[in-house]
């Protein structure tokens, strides 16, 4: 399986790096809040569909640019 799995927590400005590098790889992540935690979700990303995957909104905003 190549996906991560994320137990989210209560955080409305900030995410962790690791969770945005592995985004931005184009990687699929299964994101839950413990509270709300949907085991049909889990079947299907286990199964390969990644149709429920976690969708960064403005990731253009953390993507770094080189310099040369």
């Amino acid at each position: 399986m190549d996906f991560l799995v994320n137990i989210a927590y209560d955080a409305v400005h900030q995410a962790p790096s690791k969770l945005i590098d592995y985004y931005l790889t184009g990687r699929p992540i299964l994101s839950s809040v413990t509270n709300e935690f949907d085991h049909n979700t889990v079947r299907d990303f286990i199964a390969g569909n990644y149709t429920n995957s976690f969708v960064f909104n403005n990731i253009e905003q953390y993507k770094r640019k080189r310099r040369y």
